[in-house]
């Protein structure tokens, strides 16, 4: 696993590893997956296809970095990851910031992430009048917000004018990382 991520991540990591879509980036103590057999995944599965094959509560912690933008049922997606996590165990996401032209310009990328798109993922925002009462009917899952990290792309890594060119101008932000904790 990348030393930086070690360092942000450590702690979430727990001993039960799943790294989803792994392609050439195996990460040692994961189970790595992957819908491509040609990268020698641990486990061959197309995250499309759900369930994912794996018992109740089987991992710790759950990896997907740069692959949820790739997936066209993400919140099916979300309620197996949900399923397959104990509880108490860690979500990391890493996807490209919704307003970077990594986001868009990659064809195979479905949808885009912000700091705010994994808010969507705790019931508590559909309690009162949120998200709007019955928005999520039928969803399975809760997860709570840990940790949102924001990777500025180089030349904005000490901009103090960062949020408002956050806002208004494209590639400020690189990357999005979240820690999402599976709620009992």
């Amino acid at each position: 696993m990348k030393e930086e991520w070690v360092e942000l991540y450590g702690p979430f990591l727990g001993e039960r590893r799943l790294n989803l879509g792994c392609a050439n980036n195996h990460e040692a103590g994961f189970v790595n997956l992957d819908k491509n057999p040609e990268v020698n995944p641990d486990v061959v599965h197309d995250m499309e296809c759900l369930p994912l094959p794996f018992p109740d509560s089987s991992f710790d912690s759950v990896l997907g970095s740069h692959i949820f933008e790739h997936i066209h049922n993400f919140v099916p997606l979300m309620e197996d990851i949900y399923r397959v996590l104990a509880p108490g165990g860690y979500l990391i996401g890493i996807t490209p910031y919704g307003s970077s032209d990594n986001a868009w310009d990659n064809p195979h990328h479905v949808r885009s992430f912000s700091e705010s798109t994994w808010q969507y993922f705790d019931q508590d925002l559909y309690k009162g009048n949120h998200a709007g009462n019955g928005a999520t009917e039928g969803y399975k899952g809760d997860f709570k917000v840990v940790q949102i990290i924001l990777i500025p792309s180089e030349g904005f890594l000490n901009d103090p004018e960062i949020e408002f060119k956050k806002r208004h101008w494209r590639n400020v932000i690189r990357e999005v990382h979240a820690v999402l904790r599976k709620e009992p």
